[in-house]
C-alpha cells in the first residue's frame, strides 16, 4: 500500500515539475521576437475562428481581448471553450509592406 502511494506521489511531482509556466498572449504579441522558436504555454478562450480539415486545425484564442492564431492537430474546437495551449512561437520576418503576427504551432492542448 505504501509503495503504491509513493508511486502515485512521484508521478504527481514529476508532472508538476515538468509543467511549463504560462505565458500571456499579451507578452508574446508585445515582443514576438523574444519568444521566437521558444515553447510556451498560453491560456485563453477559443474565438469564432476555428477551422478543422483532415486532422489539421487552425483556431484563434483570446486572453484580455488580445488574439493569437494557433495551428494544431485534431478537429475544430468549439468557440467559447477555455483552453491551455503548449507550442512553439513562430515568427515570420516582416516584408516591405506587412508585419506578420506571431503564430503558435501547437504540440498539445487541454481544457482546464
Amino acid at each position: 500500500m505504501r509503495l503504491a502511494m509513493l508511486a502515485v506521489a512521484l508521478v504527481v511531482v514529476a508532472k508538476v515539475a515538468t509543467a511549463a509556466p504560462t505565458t500571456t498572449i499579451k507578452a508574446i504579441l508585445d515582443a514576438p521576437g523574444s519568444f521566437a522558436d521558444q515553447t510556451v504555454t498560453v491560456a485563453g478562450t477559443v474565438t469564432e475562428l476555428s477551422l478543422g480539415f483532415k486532422g489539421e486545425t487552425l483556431y484563434e484564442i483570446r486572453d484580455d481581448g488580445r488574439p493569437i492564431a494557433v495551428v494544431g492537430h485534431g478537429s475544430a474546437l468549439v468557440p467559447g471553450t477555455s483552453i491551455e495551449v503548449t507550442g512553439a512561437v513562430r515568427v515570420r520576418p516582416p516584408d516591405e509592406e506587412f508585419t506578420f503576427p506571431p503564430v503558435i504551432q501547437e504540440t498539445a492542448h487541454q481544457t482546464p
